[in-house]
């Protein structure tokens, strides 16, 4: 990603082109190892109406770094959430991402 806040950055932005308004809701866990410390972490999407489905998603792998593993999450998120949402983003500046 080309910007200083990568995938949580396009994450924020996908959401509120999609017209979900309400922040996203990020945890990380961090496991202690002999020699050093890995991160999970997890994204959750809560709807704006009744009819929306909550999304959560996590991190494909364990980081060596809290930020990467938000990172992690967020693109696990906005990868699968662009997928779904493709029609609706056509005329944004999310048109062209994978």
């Amino acid at each position: 990603m080309d910007t200083p806040g990568g995938y949580d950055e396009h994450l924020c932005k996908m959401m509120r082109c999609l017209r979900y308004l309400i922040a996203l809701v990020y945890r990380a866990r961090k496991f202690g190892f002999n020699d050093r410390d890995e991160w999970e972490a997890s994204v959750r999407i809560q709807p704006c109406t009744a009819v929306e489905p909550e999304y959560l998603f996590r991190s494909r792998y364990h980081r060596d770094s809290m930020e990467s593993a938000v990172q992690d999450a967020a693109r696990e998120a906005f990868l699968r959430l662009h997928a779904q949402h493709r029609d609706e983003l056509k005329r944004t500046e999310f048109a062209h991402h994978p």
